[in-house]
């Protein structure tokens, strides 16, 4: 969906749209850091490369990190209002992620 794409891929894949202050030291550090951090935890542009196992694990992980409001980070958020989903949003994304953990 397009929602979970505008609050997840630019730290969770290799689809970043980085703004233009990321080329301002030192926020250009600790953007990237963030961004490295982000994809090593969860990389949407590797899904096809893990396994069952760890795609079931990983849509556990994204379900609770929302439900406890931990994701998408508000300091993100905050700066990239265009990342802000909408309480309908996060149901369709919610949904779609058990729909999709209950087939591994």
């Amino acid at each position: 969906s397009k929602a979970f794409k505008r609050a997840c891929y630019d730290c969770h894949s290799y689809q970043t749209a980085y703004p233009w202050y990321a080329e301002v030291f030192p926020l250009s550090f600790w953007i990237q850091k963030h961004v490295d951090e982000g994809r090593e935890e969860l990389n949407f542009s590797e899904w096809a490369s893990y396994s069952a196992k760890r795609k079931k694990h990983k849509l556990e992980e994204c379900i609770e990190e929302v439900e406890k409001n931990h994701m998408p980070l508000k300091s993100y958020t905050w700066m990239h209002t265009r990342s802000n989903w909408t309480q309908e949003e996060e149901v369709l994304v919610m949904e779609w992620w058990k729909s999709l953990k209950s087939q591994y």
